[in-house]
């Protein structure tokens, strides 16, 4: 099967927090704890890659929301 992302976005402006960022801007994201949690799990990914929740986003970046593949 296929990693495919659930859902994407595109930083516009940066400076946030990655999970900060995701909760806001992704609607598959409940809360910013819920988002800390995915990003500590990688289903929540920096340009394709498995960052820290504390990352900064930079404009241009592009955030994506994987599925469980435990749910």
């Amino acid at each position: 099967m296929r990693d495919v992302p659930l859902e994407t976005g595109i930083v516009a402006v940066g400076g946030e927090r990655v999970d900060a960022w995701a909760f806001a801007h992704l609607g598959g994201v409940p809360s910013r704890s819920n988002a800390r949690k995915r990003v500590k799990a990688g289903l929540i990914r920096l340009n394709g890659e498995r960052v820290e929740s504390s990352r900064v986003v930079r404009e241009g970046d592009v955030v994506a929301l994987h599925p469980d593949p435990d749910a």
